[in-house]
């Protein structure tokens, strides 16, 4: 059987589907938190990521201590 003109040029013409969206909305979504708790951790005042973690732990109210007033008011 013979393939019509209309058949093969209506497949070429489609573009070609490179990966997955979802692996790189994944990928950006870790790069973000990562460059964000690591950017508080480099900041003028010295805060540990361990510190910046237990902050954030305290603010949603999971676990965690609170920081000093000035560390805190600082995140």
């Amino acid at each position: 059987m013979r393939a019509r003109a209309g058949d093969r040029v209506s497949r070429l013409s489609s573009p070609p589907r490179r990966g997955t969206p979802w692996l790189l909305t994944a990928a950006m979504t870790a790069a973000i938190l990562v460059l964000t708790l690591s950017s508080a951790a480099l900041g003028a005042y010295q805060i540990s990521l361990g510190e910046v973690g237990d902050s954030v732990l305290h603010r949603t109210g999971l676990a965690g201590d609170a920081l000093d007033r000035v560390g805190e008011s600082v995140l």
